[in-house]
């Protein structure tokens, strides 16, 4: 991802309060998909960290956009493998920086 051509930064789609206890940041890639990480920074519970349509309207979509997810640490799909731009896509993370890096990509109509 750092050698991506379109070289945007990375911006934070979602966050909770105490700051920073479950973050979703995201990238903008050349080929129009979207790198993100969710992480959860909780000490000691597991958590859900939810992209809902607050967050998904930060990023370059429209919505109703069908995208495929890949998951980066894997190198395969993701479990939930598909995701519609609007609708929620949560991810269970455990505690303690317990993270995901996938990238979203938009499915050819």
């Amino acid at each position: 991802m750092n050698q991506d051509p379109l070289a945007k930064q990375g911006i934070t789609l979602y966050y909770t309060q105490p700051l920073g206890s479950k973050v979703i940041l995201g990238r903008e890639l050349f080929d129009t998909s979207l790198a993100t990480v969710f992480l959860n920074a909780d000490v000691l519970l597991s958590a859900e960290v939810t992209c809902d349509p607050a967050c998904w309207n930060k990023t370059h979509f429209k919505p109703g956009t069908k995208l495929a997810v890949r998951d980066l640490y894997r190198h395969s799909p993701a479990e939930k493998a598909m995701a519609v731009v609007g609708e929620d896509y949560a991810v269970h993370l455990g505690p303690d920086g317990g993270s995901a890096a996938l990238k979203f990509t938009p499915i050819p109509v």
